[in-house]
């Protein structure tokens, strides 16, 4: 959107324009007239010389339009960067340590993202690896039932950024990380990598886990009604006491040594039984 100063501008360009078109036109007819010109010829002459004037009028305009939104589009790119500077120095920063702090620049970064698809793929590799340093297991402050707060927020910051992408996914690899009870609401992992994740108590109703690798990862007690897991490779990952209802485990791409030990509900599940 153009700002009101670059609005402004163009309509005073266009004022100028039409009163230069107007003056030098009046003035042309005078002086042909005095010539002893006809008042036929003279219409004939200003018809193509208002063409003339039209052309490079518009011509004139549309490249001081595209100027400005040439203007317009550095600005948001460098106040872009400056709000990825400030999230960046707010998660390296020793006080970042505290969970609100980082959840709140980790928003910051999800923000950029929903703006700029252009950014997203660093996004997606700097919110992995925060996730992957952070959250390494075990993560004491889950034994609440209640993912800390900056975990959750990057997990959600992630999925964000993969809704708007999903084939940022294959960017993805969390390796031991401990995501226990983290909400989201239909995430998108496509194509992921989440070798030994933990996902206990986690909701992640209707999540699209399609072609992801989910090796040796743990859904104990977690919530996945719904859930997509078609081309996944669910090896040695574990469901016990999970709600697997409506899903459809018959595209998988591997299931060996699945455990579904006193699953919690199955309704409506397809290719496999606990």
């Amino acid at each position: 959107m153009l700002n009101m100063e670059t609005i402004a501008l163009i309509f005073v360009g266009i004022l100028v324009f039409l009163c230069i078109v107007y003056f030098l036109g009046s003035f042309a007819i005078r002086r042909r007239i005095r010539a002893g010109a006809s008042l036929s010829d003279v219409k004939d002459e200003m018809e193509i010389r208002k063409s003339v004037f039209t052309i490079v009028g518009g011509a004139s305009l549309l490249i001081g339009a595209t100027y400005s939104f040439y203007e317009y589009r550095l600005k948001l790119r460098a106040e872009d960067r400056l709000l990825l500077s400030g999230a960046l120095g707010q998660l390296i920063d020793v006080k970042s340590q505290q969970p609100e702090i980082s959840a709140a620049a980790l928003l910051q970064l999800d923000r950029l993202g929903a703006s700029n698809a252009e950014e997203r793929p660093a996004l997606v590799q700097i919110v992995n690896g925060y996730l992957s340093e952070r959250a390494k297991k075990p993560v004491q402050a889950h034994e609440s039932g209640s993912a800390r707060t900056d975990i959750q927020m990057a997990i959600y910051v992630l999925s964000h950024l993969l809704n708007g992408d999903p084939k940022l996914g294959e960017l993805v690899l969390l390796r031991q990380v401990d995501l226990r009870h983290v909400r989201l609401e239909s995430p998108k992992f496509v194509g992921v990598k989440f070798i030994d994740v933990d996902f206990g108590g986690a909701n992640l109703g209707g999540a699209d886990l399609s072609g992801s690798d989910l090796t040796h990862s743990s859904f104990k007690d977690s919530f996945l009604k719904g859930a997509r897991v078609d081309g996944a490779n669910l090896d040695f990952s574990q469901f016990g006491g999970a709600a697997v209802d409506e899903v459809n485990f018959c595209q998988v791409l591997s299931r060996k040594d699945v455990r579904l030990e006193d699953v919690q509900s199955m309704e409506g599940t397809k290719c496999i039984t606990p």
